[in-house]
C-alpha cells in the first residue's frame, strides 16, 4: 500500500513541476491565471463533481445505508474546524491569513490526491461508493462553510448570510452535485454522450489542477517563507498525529476499509483547489499557494510516515 501512495503522490509532484516549466516558458503568464481559475472552479470541478456521484449512482440511500460513515467523516470534520480555529488564535496570525490557515487545516486534497490514491489500493472498485459519499460532503462543506470562511475576508461581505455569501454558497460545484444526488435517487437518467461528456471533462480537473498550483508557484518567491510556525504546524500536526489519533480511535467503529479512507482523508496536504479560491474570493493566494506547496512536498514523506507508524503501533486499518 505505501508504494503505490509514494508512486501516485511523486506523479502529483512532477504535474506541479510541468506547471513551473509552463509558466518559465511563459505558455502560462500570471494575469493568464485567474481566467485557468474560474474555468477549474466553475467548469471542470462542478463536471468532476456531478461525474463520481452520477456514475457511481450514489443515491440518498446509501446516505443512509453508510450513515456511520457519515457521522464520523463530519466528525472529523468539526475537530479539525475547531482546531484550525484555536490554532489560529494561538499562533496570533494575522487577518489576512487567518481564514486560509483555518480551511487548509480543515480541507485536505481529496480529488486530486486521495481519489487516486483510493482508486489504486481498492482497485475491485469497493470503496467506489465510500469515495462518492466522502467526496460529497466534503466538497458541500468547502464551497459553502469554506466560501464562507474565505469570504470573510472580504471587506464586501460583512454578514455572514448576505446576499452575496448565500450566491457563493451557490456555486455550480455545490449545484452539480446536488443534482447528481437528485438524479441518481430519483432515476432520472441522462444520455449516455452527455454523461461521458460531463465525466470527461471533470478528468481533466486531476492534472489542470496541479499544473496550476505549479503555475501560480513559479511566480512566487519562496525564500520568504512567512509564518514558518504555521507550516510546521499543519505538517507535524495535521499530517502526521492527527491521522494516527484518528485511526486509532475509529478502527474500534469501522470496517478496515472506511478507516483506511478516514485515515488517508487526515493525511492529506491541503487542497489544491484553496489558492484558487483565494484568488476568485479576494483572499491571500500567496499565502494559501506556499502553504499548500509546502504541504504537497511534505506530503511525500508524511503519508507513508503515518502508515508505518500505525504498523509500529499495532493498528491496522486494512
Amino acid at each position: 500500500m505505501t508504494g503505490i501512495i509514494i508512486y501516485k503522490i511523486e506523479t502529483f509532484v512532477i504535474m506541479m513541476l510541468l506547471g513551473v516549466l509552463a509558466a518559465r516558458l511563459h505558455i502560462l503568464k500570471k494575469d493568464g491565471l485567474s481566467t485557468l481559475s474560474g474555468l477549474l472552479v466553475k467548469i471542470t470541478f462542478p463536471c468532476l463533481g456531478f461525474a463520481l456521484i452520477y456514475d457511481a449512482d450514489t443515491s440518498l440511500l446509501d446516505f443512509a445505508a453508510n450513515w456511520k460513515f457519515v457521522v464520523f467523516e463530519l466528525l472529523l470534520s468539526a475537530f479539525l474546524l475547531v482546531l484550525g480555529f484555536l490554532s489560529m488564535k494561538l499562533m496570533r496570525l494575522p487577518n489576512s491569513t487567518r481564514q486560509i490557515h483555518i480551511i487548509q487545516t480543515m480541507f485536505g486534497n481529496q480529488g486530486f490526491m486521495n481519489i487516486p490514491i483510493l482508486l489504486s489500493i481498492f482497485t475491485h472498485g469497493e470503496a467506489s461508493v465510500y469515495i462518492a459519499i466522502f467526496t460529497l460532503v466534503d466538497q458541500i462543506l468547502l464551497w459553502s462553510l469554506g466560501v464562507v470562511i474565505m469570504s470573510s475576508s472580504d471587506p464586501a461581505n460583512k454578514k455572514v448570510l448576505s446576499f452575496n455569501t448565500l450566491k457563493k454558497i451557490l456555486n455550480p460545484m455545490n449545484l452539480s452535485m446536488i443534482a447528481a444526488v437528485l438524479f441518481t435517487t430519483f432515476h432520472i437518467h441522462i444520455p449516455e454522450v452527455l454523461s461521458s461528456t460531463i465525466t470527461s471533462v471533470g478528468n481533466v480537473s486531476f492534472s489542470l489542477a496541479l499544473i496550476f498550483l505549479g503555475a501560480t508557484l513559479s511566480y512566487i518567491s519562496l525564500k520568504n517563507l512567512d509564518y514558518i510556525y504555521d507550516y510546521f504546524f499543519l505538517v507535524i500536526v495535521k499530517m502526521i498525529l492527527i491521522p494516527v489519533g484518528v485511526a486509532a480511535v475509529v478502527s474500534h467503529f469501522l470496517t478496515p476499509t472506511e478507516t483506511t479512507i478516514l485515515t488517508l482523508m487526515a493525511c492529506m496536504p491541503a487542497m489544491s483547489a484553496i489558492p484558487m479560491m483565494a484568488e476568485n474570493y479576494h483572499s491571500d493566494a500567496e499565502f494559501a499557494s506556499k502553504t499548500c506547496f509546502v504541504m504537497t512536498l511534505c506530503s511525500v514523506f508524511t503519508i507513508p510516515l503515518v502508515f508505518f507508524l500505525l504498523e509500529l503501533l499495532g493498528i491496522h486499518i486494512g
